[in-house]
């Protein structure tokens, strides 16, 4: 009796064995539950991280790109691979900021990468033309040197892909021709050509010609009234017009009419006209008019243009009236003079300006 009781105390060997059992189940149900359990919290069981993913059952973001483990399997990215497509960017950095295909190197398909666009050039990896100025940003990168992130790089009012694509100007260049003009300027405002320095070809540059597309003249028409002379005759008169430029003030011209002999009373645009050549590179000229008597009995006597104290009428005509319309002016002498020899004879006189197109 003695040795069986032996045989089944806590030390027997069929007790130990028990114990034993009883362990190895405890252990066994601790790991087949533990399998099953999720100790990162990643949304993937400790198993299939061991035994399919390869991925670390106690991290929950395995490579350490801001994604969980389970996020980058639903998507289709590498958990164990911090940038999948190789461009440069994290896969979290792609799908939580910039929202660029952490799967596609090139999401804009542009040939820069979205590593490139984003880290190196600050483009938008998912716009192949950032700034929409027609040109992608790979050729403005790399074959024209301009912002994409700029659509006018030299603020000329002409965006790139406008100077590229449509007028052959250079897009870092405001000034292509470098005639003192903008590109936008010549092109939007004057019509004129931005690559050609003096688009009418009258020695003037584009940026200082007042008539920017073709030479400048005037048409001057003029009209005079002389009734009064010595006791015989009214003045048999004739005129003189010179014009100055108002750079240097030499003369740039000279006209000098026909007599108008026993022909007394004459009205505006009746006396005779004559085309100016401007110099276009002038916004104003200086315009004086001197009259003359012609008749036997005063030859050569200056009549009397202008106010009292003045022979001539000195006139400034704009450029910028003229392109309004056409400029029309009445001279009047004072006619209080009692000596009229010291003037010369009273002679109205009418002007009328306009230019020549």
């Amino acid at each position: 009796m003695e040795e069986i009781s032996e045989m089944g105390g806590e030390d027997s060997p069929l007790a130990i064995n028990d114990r034993k059992i009883v362990g190895g189940i405890f252990v066994l149900l601790v790991l087949f539950l533990g399998a099953f359990s999720d100790y990162d919290e990643d949304g993937l069981s400790n198993i299939s991280e061991f035994t399919i993913h390869d991925t670390d059952m106690l991290e929950l973001d395995t490579d350490w790109d801001g994604l969980t483990d389970k996020e980058e399997l639903d998507i289709g990215t590498n958990p164990m691979k911090k940038d999948t497509d190789e461009d440069g960017l994290k896969d979290g950095i792609e799908v939580n900021y910039v929202s660029s295909d952490p799967l596609n190197e090139d999401s804009d398909n542009d040939t820069l990468s979205d590593g490139q666009e984003v880290n190196l050039h600050k483009t938008n990896p998912l716009l192949a033309d950032s700034d929409g100025d027609g040109l992608t940003d790979p050729t403005e990168i790399n074959t024209y040197g301009t912002n994409p992130m700029s659509n006018d790089s030299d603020n000329d009012s002409l965006t790139d892909g406008e100077e590229v694509n449509n007028h052959g100007t250079e897009p870092l260049n405001s000034d292509t021709d470098s005639d003192g003009l903008l590109d936008g300027e010549e092109i939007n405002i004057f019509a004129t050509n931005p690559s050609n320095s003096d688009t009418d070809a009258d020695g003037i540059l584009d940026g200082a010609d007042v008539l920017k597309l073709n030479d400048a003249e005037i048409r001057i028409y003029f009209g005079f009234e002389a009734t009064e002379g010595d006791s015989l005759s009214a003045p048999d008169p004739y005129f003189e017009f010179e014009i100055y430029s108002t750079s240097d003030m030499i003369s740039d011209d000279f006209h000098s009419t026909g007599v108008y002999a026993d022909t007394y009373t004459k009205y505006r645009d009746e006396g005779g006209s004559f085309i100016l050549e401007w110099d276009d590179s002038q916004e104003q000229l200086q315009l004086s008019i001197f009259g003359w008597d012609s008749d036997v009995w005063n030859a050569d006597e200056l009549l009397d243009l202008g106010p009292e104290g003045y022979s001539g009428i000195h006139y400034t005509i704009q450029f910028s009236d003229l392109v309004n319309g056409p400029i029309t002016i009445d001279f009047v002498p004072i006619d209080e003079v009692e000596d009229w020899e010291s003037e010369g004879y009273p002679c109205a006189f009418s002007l009328r300006i306009m230019l020549v197109q």
